[in-house]
């Protein structure tokens, strides 16, 4: 009996502790794995620890890791300040890697703003922060493309295909009429860089400052908006090598509706009118093709303690969906940061390089490709065509053979820039830093164009024309600051920063154009083989003017408890383009946030940041010396047998010409609910910009010349954004987000551009702008522009209906019986009321997609090609940009009569579209250690894809200005390039 007891009570749960320990030993076994993210590699001190216990470890310098784990169940929890917490169930895994990704909505997020960076909980400006993580994808070439949709009130726009072409970029509406209405661009630190001189693989992060708070700090050229570019840099660890590559084909996504050859010689048969020449071309097709593209991108990066650097070549080669079309580029950037006194003083050098060479095409050769004859042949074999390399023509007004246009003549051009940037900054005690920054950046641009002497179009009539031009630009940047930053009460930390800046800049050109020429062979680049040279005939030109900025900024930052956060800047510029007595504006700004979250007793608000800021920016004239009498070459005079070169005045006097300001009220939320599921930000803002720079047409006498520059006249505007993200899942193998950034106009108003120069009261009133063009409607204006009324109103007569006879009928507007130019009225608006972009987000295990819309509402545009053409008896000169169907009363089918002349509102259009910018679909492999590379993904992406709209023209985004002037939004030009769509399949990968 009492060997049974001790049996039970002794060796029965020795033996079952014993199986427990060995079944636990048999279970456990070690992880091991490696801990990165995309934006430091790497990442040291990461704790790894398992869920429920306390047992855990951290990773090493190069961000390994080994730990214990009791069984299969169990889950790993990975965490890190400043990266979004990971759990991971063990399960059979003896090796697990992790890719951390960045708390972006952390309220210890880095913002880049002016001269520096803050914590984003402290910002009390309304600025957006896009991260490289989400950039468009895709077939990008220009770093606009990058935050395209991305940005709540940010609007870029480039109409066409055209890869040669720059974005238009508007922040917040227009808010100048003559001065600079793109943002200004800071990359690394140049004020007034290019972002042609960045490649969009080399941007780390985009950070747009939109209200006058935000960028007052840069005083003169903060009216439009600055957009802060940060460049990718070296950190320490492992050296990483990364190459980025794609292919990508772009075709033609739209281009007009135009009849066949055999709807054309019916409709031609029906109006007794036109030539059949016997052919069936496609002009559309003979003038494009599919282009193909590829990028390669290969950078170096890594570092220690002391020394960090990166280094990346990057190469691209792009056609055009035109004929003859495309570009080729290179471009190299460096990025080197160097400590030194016991980590003191840090040295930063960065130089980025670009050479491009470009060919144009011409953009005159769609607008012909979509009117000429499908009847006539590209080429004739008859001897009448020999004068022309035997390509056909026709002799009609303003018509030329397309296909001729792309491949006799010569449109090119080489750009190179060069941007140099050094900065020392110098630890003098804790929180106290002193740094001074020197910068150059220079750029050379060459146009050649050279005109066949056989050419119809252009160059026939000259015996070959050349035209050549060579401009040159440089500017250097001097600034200075000091900062400091520290607790100087309980709860209380400041920040203050003051400093210098000297900016000086050269711009130079020469250009030189003439014809008669002996041979083709010479093009552009031997202009003395041109006879016109030698006879006096030729036209040369040549410039240079230089101009300086100086400016004395501050600003200071508080935060208490971090619930109340202040922050006042001020900036006092100069600037010698103005007048004497006006060369220096004060512009200031100040903001204040309080972070409701602190008073509100509720679990799902994170935090909920009140802010309200106001800010005055400046604007100045786009040219030097506009403030001074200028003498310059006015035509020649007979004296003494022979021409003399006259001079006269080219512009009048005004000392007091000076700044153009704009001060602006911002009130904004920032809110982050649901433990960070749910985040963004909500802004209204009103300025009022005040002193607008405008070339006046002023009396002679008394003036000397009959136009000044004046500060005169007044724009008001205000608005809605909201930018809002939300993180509908987020599991270990799947999550989905879904980002929102609309933005609503509520208001863009030219309230005055009346005012007085020199004793004579000048009154702007009611102006209309613009015309039509040729053939035929060079005096048909398509805007007003009127005091107390909103800029972009269109202006002509009201479409009734077209009656059984097939007559246009028009509003008889002042009913006087007539319809003549006193009936036209406003009949639509080229800028745009609302712009979103909808982002959707979505990870399964290795995969990854991104899917993003673009919408712009609410703009107008003048379809040019239906006022000119949609005339069915013009056919017999031209093909009509139309179907036969649409040139006929819907019930009677009677042909349209002759409109052509008489614009009005059945020519303009609702522009408003949805687009699909960007589909992108990518894999990244699962690697062995052993395998030797890093990370490994493949992707293949589309670049506007489609869209949903009512415009039946090429391309429905918005037209903000016609030839330069921002007062005449929403004309859609003939000469507009087809619209392109592309796919690309590319690789990541890294060593």
């Amino acid at each position: 009996m009492k060997k049974s007891i001790l049996w039970k009570v002794g060796i029965l749960p020795l033996l079952l502790f014993c199986f427990a320990i060995n079944f636990a030993y048999a279970q456990e076994r070690t992880i091991t794995g490696k801990v990165t993210s995309q934006e430091e590699g790497s990442l040291p001190g990461v704790t790894v620890l398992i869920e429920g216990t306390t047992q855990g470890v951290s990773t090493d310098f190069d961000g390994n890791y080994s730990i214990s784990v009791p069984g299969p169940d169990a889950v790993l929890v990975f965490s890190f300040i400043g990266y979004t917490p990971e759990t991971v169930t063990v399960g059979n895994q003896s090796i697990i890697d992790l890719v951390m990704v960045s708390d972006v909505t952390s309220l210890d997020e880095v913002v880049v703003i002016g001269y520096g960076t803050q914590k984003k909980k402290e910002v009390t400006s309304a600025i957006t922060s896009v991260k490289s993580d989400d950039f468009n994808k895709g077939y990008v070439n220009n770093p606009a493309q990058l935050i395209q949709g991305k940005v709540s009130g940010l609007s870029i726009s480039k109409p066409g295909g055209d890869p040669n072409a720059g974005y238009t970029i508007r922040l917040r509406g227009l808010s100048t009429i003559s001065a600079n209405t793109q943002p200004l661009v800071v990359v690394d630190g140049i004020i007034g860089a290019s972002l042609s001189n960045v490649d969009p693989n080399d941007i780390e992060s985009m950070d747009v400052l939109k209200d006058g708070s935000a960028a007052a700090i840069y005083g003169t050229r903060g009216s439009s908006g600055v957009i802060i570019v940060t460049t990718k840099k070296g950190r320490k660890g492992t050296a990483h090598i990364d190459y980025n590559g794609y292919v990508s084909t772009e075709m033609v996504a739209k281009h007009l509706d135009v009849m066949d050859a055999t709807e054309w010689r019916a409709l031609s048969t029906e109006t007794g009118s036109g030539t059949d020449f016997g052919g069936d071309t496609d002009w559309f097709d003979e003038t494009t093709q599919t282009a193909i593209s590829h990028v390669h991108n290969l950078s170096m990066s890594g570092g220690t303690d002391k020394t960090t650097y990166r280094a990346s070549i990057n190469y691209r080669d792009g056609d055009g969906v035109m004929l003859n079309s495309g570009f080729s580029q290179y471009n190299a950037r460096l990025n080197l940061t160097q400590k030194a006194l016991n980590d003191r003083f840090t040295l930063n050098f960065n130089v980025g390089a670009t050479h491009r060479e470009s060919q144009y095409g011409f953009t005159e050769a769609f607008r012909y490709a979509t009117i000429f004859n499908p009847t006539a042949p590209v080429m004739s074999d008859d001897a009448a065509y020999d004068i022309y390399d035997g390509y056909f023509n026709q002799v009609l007004f303003d018509y030329y053979n397309p296909v001729q246009i792309l491949e006799q003549n010569i449109n090119e051009g080489t750009d190179k820039r060069l941007n140099v940037a050094l900065k020392g900054a110098y630890e003098i005690v804790d929180g106290l830093i002193l740094d001074a920054f020197y910068s150059i950046e220079s750029g050379s641009f060459m146009r050649g164009r050279y005109y066949d002497k056989n050419s119809y179009w252009t160059g026939m009539d000259n015996n070959g024309l050349a035209a050549r031009s060579q401009r040159n630009s440089y500017n250097q940047l001097f600034e200075s600051t000091a900062r400091w930053s520290g607790e100087v009460a309980s709860s209380v930390n400041l920040s203050a920063l003051g400093g210098y800046s000297y900016q000086d800049f050269v711009y130079e050109g020469f250009s030189a154009e003439g014809g008669d020429f002996i041979t083709d062979a010479f093009t552009y680049n031997n202009l003395s083989a041109g006879l016109d040279f030698l006879n006096g005939l030729g036209i040369v030109d040549s410039y240079k003017n230089s101009n300086k900025l100086i400016a004395f900024f501050g600003r200071v930052n508080m935060n208490i408890n971090s619930t109340y956060y202040i922050t006042a800047s001020a900036r006092y510029e100069g600037s010698s383009r103005f007048g004497e007595d006006t060369k220096w504006g004060l512009f200031p700004a100040i903001g204040g946030g309080v972070e409701l979250a602190e008073f509100i007793n509720a679990s799902a608000i994170d935090n909920l940041k009140l802010r309200v800021n106001y800010g005055v920016t400046g604007n100045q004239p786009p040219d030097s010396y506009l403030s001074l009498l200028r003498f310059g070459p006015r035509g020649n005079f007979f004296y003494n047998g022979e021409f003399v070169p006259g001079y006269g005045p080219v512009s009048n006097a005004n000392a007091d010409l000076g700044w153009e300001k704009k001060a602006e009220i911002d009130v904004g939320f920032d809110f982050s609910l649901f433990s960070s599921k749910l985040y963004g930000s909500f802004d209204f803002y009103t300025r009022t910009s005040t002193e607008i720079l405008f070339p006046y047409n002023v009396p002679v006498p008394p003036n000397l010349y009959d136009w000044a520059w004046l500060n005169i006249g007044e724009i008001k505007s205000s608005g809605l954004e909201l930018a809002i993200t939300w993180k509908a899942i987020q599991e270990t193998d799947f999550s989905y987000s879904v980002s929102f950034t609309p933005s609503y106009n509520l208001e863009n108003t030219l309230v005055n551009l009346s005012g007085s120069y020199n004793g004579a009261e000048l009154t702007y009133g009611v102006q209309t702008l613009g015309n039509m063009g040729s053939p035929g409607q060079n005096q048909v204006p398509l805007v007003i522009a009127e005091e107390g009324e909103p800029i972009g109103q269109l202006y002509g007569h009201t479409f009734v209906e077209v009656d059984a006879a097939g007559n246009l009928i028009l509003q008889d507007t002042n009913g006087d019986g007539t319809v003549d130019p006193d009936d036209r009225v406003v009949i639509g608006n080229g800028l745009p009321d609302f712009l979103f972009g909808f982002g959707n987000d979505i990870t399964y295990k290795n995969w990854d997609l991104n899917i993003f819309f673009r919408g712009v509402i609410g703009h107008d545009l003048i379809n040019t090609f239906r006022a000119f053409y949609e005339v069915p008896n013009m056919i017999g000169s031209y093909n009509l940009p139309v179907t036969a169907t649409d040139m006929r009363n819907e019930t009677s089918g009677t042909l349209l009569n002759n409109s052509s002349g008489v614009f009005s509102d059945y020519h303009v259009e609702d522009a408003s579209f949805v687009s699909l910018d960007n589909l992108s679909l990518g894999y990244t492999f699962d690697l062995p250690e052993s395998s030797g590379f890093r990370n490994i993904r493949m992707y293949l992406s589309g670049n506007n894809l489609f869209y949903i709209t009512g415009y039946s023209g090429v391309d429905p985004n918005p037209r903000y200005a016609d030839g330069g002037n921002q007062l005449i939004p929403g004309v859609d030009r003939r000469n507009t390039w087809f619209r392109s769509r592309s796919v690309s399949f590319g690789v990541n990968i890294g060593f």
